[in-house]
């Protein structure tokens, strides 16, 4: 029997002079209504919106490692979940906190999972694991063509994606360069065979680290 209704308060309220506003408030809120009929007569009633809030994920930032190391991610939930956990589950201790230790033996991606007790999403969020495995540098290679130790191939070299890798001459020429991490050299020069000979390397991994040095021989 009312005719005119007025709501408070008025915070996530699509019309508050309406008898049925869309509500959609931020925190959990009780709302009053009054209503009045043609004759100045009033009532209220009152009702509660309950908000359910959504957890906030976030996995904390990407972490590098040397290969046999341990790294700490540093993840963090806003709410209070019923449950978290950590995909995947291999590599990792306390994986239902949110900053366990983890030793991937590669490059991985950590998934932070948090469920929310009121029935809201299961929130989730990620965080990438690099790891720099240890090169192997052979010494000595022999491109003769006998399908055997043809070429010069520096292992776990695609771990370093930013590496840059030089071969010089003894007097100092540059012989071979790549910027690749995987690449084989086949100890040539522009397409010509290189002598047998003792030749002189230098890789910048840039990460921070010095470069590597050594040497590696030509023989056929």
């Amino acid at each position: 029997g009312g005719t005119s209704y007025r709501w408070w308060p008025v915070n996530g309220l699509s019309d508050s002079i309406s008898a049925s506003p869309l509500a959609s408030p931020i925190d959990t809120t009780v709302y009053k209504v009054v209503v009045s009929n043609q004759y100045g007569c009033r009532d209220s009633g009152y009702i509660r919106v309950g908000v359910f809030k959504r957890l906030i994920v976030n996995a904390g930032p990407d972490k590098a490692i040397f290969e046999g190391d341990t790294v700490t991610l540093n993840g963090m939930i806003q709410g209070t979940p019923s449950d978290i956990y950590w995909t995947p589950s291999v590599n990792i201790r306390n994986g239902n906190t949110a900053t366990p230790v983890v030793d991937p033996v590669d490059n991985t991606t950590y998934t932070l999972s948090a469920v929310s007790g009121s029935g809201c999403p299961v929130e989730t969020d990620e965080a990438f694991v690099r790891v720099y495995k240890k090169l192997q540098i052979p010494n000595v290679f022999s491109p003769n063509g006998d399908g055997i130790n043809d070429t010069w191939v520096i292992r776990n070299m695609d771990t370093y994606p930013l590496a840059k890798l030089r071969v010089f001459s003894r007097n100092g020429q540059v012989v071979f360069e790549t910027k690749t991490g995987g690449r084989e050299w086949d100890g040539t020069h522009h397409g010509h065979p290189l002598p047998l000979a003792t030749y002189y390397y230098v890789i910048d991994m840039n990460i921070g680290q010095p470069p590597v040095s050594g040497w590696v021989m030509i023989v056929r």
